[in-house]
């Protein structure tokens, strides 16, 4: 469960990383996302809110994203 927090935190900061210029924005990270995973990426965003509690399509949600930075 705390691995599960630290990725969730680690999300949440890369979606706020928007300011920064080599980052994409918050709108462009949810297109790619909503492309990739369709309407089931706006209901995830809307439930979890970042802190709910996670189902298994929130882990390729972070692991899509994570590869969407190069992480």
């Amino acid at each position: 469960m705390e691995q599960i927090k630290q990725y969730m935190a680690e999300f949440k900061n890369l979606l706020n990383k928007q300011h920064n210029k080599n980052m994409p924005s918050l709108r462009d990270t949810l297109c790619v996302m909503y492309i990739s995973h369709g309407y089931e990426t706006i209901k995830f965003i809307k439930k979890v809110k970042f802190y709910g509690q996670l189902m298994s399509r929130a882990f390729f949600i972070i692991k899509m994203v994570f590869i969407y930075y190069n992480y």
